[in-house]
């Protein structure tokens, strides 16, 4: 495994979603550490970031990022695919975070080898701007909603805070 986060399920389950070198992504029901179904397949390379979210209409996604340099939303109770795979990045995705922005919208948040940071709008399966450049290769992110802003934040070599939407670095 080389990401894994957490959420519940609209029947109550909490579930674990995994990802892997085998390019698979697979939900696992933490109350018997059984796995949901099959894996979730569709990446070509390895799987690099996982996070989950919650959308409007209260469907649980897991957003993933891999080495094939897409970004993937899976819907946790179909475990099917929502859209079509988010392009964009040109390096590998090493990083995914997710968040609601102040005016209620769902995101995620990437980070590449393309040393690029993007936001993603998760109802409109879109990117959410341009591009962030950034100066260091990105090793994490963490993202925090505040009531004006988002702060993202990235560590590589260094710790880089953005305030988005204003992106002021």
């Amino acid at each position: 495994m080389t990401a894994v986060a957490t959420v519940v399920l609209p029947d109550g389950r909490p579930v674990a979603v995994t990802s892997g070198a085998d390019t698979t992504v697979r939900i696992w029901d933490l109350t018997s550490a059984a796995p949901v179904g099959e894996p979730l397949t569709g990446h070509t390379d390895v799987v690099r970031a996982v996070a989950t979210a919650v959308l409007p209409d209260g469907r649980p996604v897991a957003v993933t990022g891999g080495a094939d340099t897409t970004v993937r939303i899976w819907d946790l109770t179909s475990a099917a695919p929502v859209g079509e795979p988010l392009t964009g990045h040109t390096g590998a995705v090493r990083a995914v975070a997710t968040a609601v922005l102040p005016d209620g919208r769902p995101v995620a948040i990437t980070g590449s080898d393309d040393d690029t940071v993007r936001i993603w709008d998760l109802e409109q399966m879109a990117m959410d701007g341009q591009p962030i450049r950034i100066p260091d290769r990105l090793m994490a992110l963490a993202v925090q909603a505040m009531s004006t802003s988002v702060y993202i934040t990235l560590v590589g070599p260094g710790m880089i805070v953005i305030d988005f939407p204003r992106n002021a670095i």
